[in-house]
């Protein structure tokens, strides 16, 4: 009985088809679970919000799919940065929109023009 190799397929690298009309949405939880208040930061808004130790708030992202949320954390400060074109809601553990114009999304992030 003969046996035959398998041949490989060239590797190659699909660029993924994206399309514009869609939204990606997305939803991430933050905890502060330090010992002591630290400040929210909602980029490229600039909007601060205090929040206690050991509370919880939901962040809900919306927006072209390129991209994603990016979290930086420090001993006084979380740090959450929109992607271009999105936009954010943020709610306490109760499902309440808090922050921000409430009757209105966050101006969604521009973009840089960089491509």
């Amino acid at each position: 009985m003969t046996t035959r190799k398998r041949e490989k397929a060239p590797f190659t690298r699909l660029k993924p088809r994206v399309d514009a009309s869609v939204e990606q949405r997305t939803t991430l939880r933050i905890r502060n679970s330090r010992p002591h208040p630290v400040s929210l930061v909602l980029e490229p808004w600039g909007e601060i919000i205090d929040m206690a130790s050991g509370v919880v708030y939901s962040i809900e992202a919306s927006g072209p799919p390129e991209d994603i949320l990016e979290v930086e954390s420090g001993d006084d400060h979380i740090t959450v940065y929109a992607w271009p074109g999105a936009t954010l809601w943020l709610y306490d553990e109760e499902g309440n929109e808090i922050g921000g114009n409430t009757s209105s999304p966050r101006t969604p992030v521009p973009s840089s023009g960089a491509g």
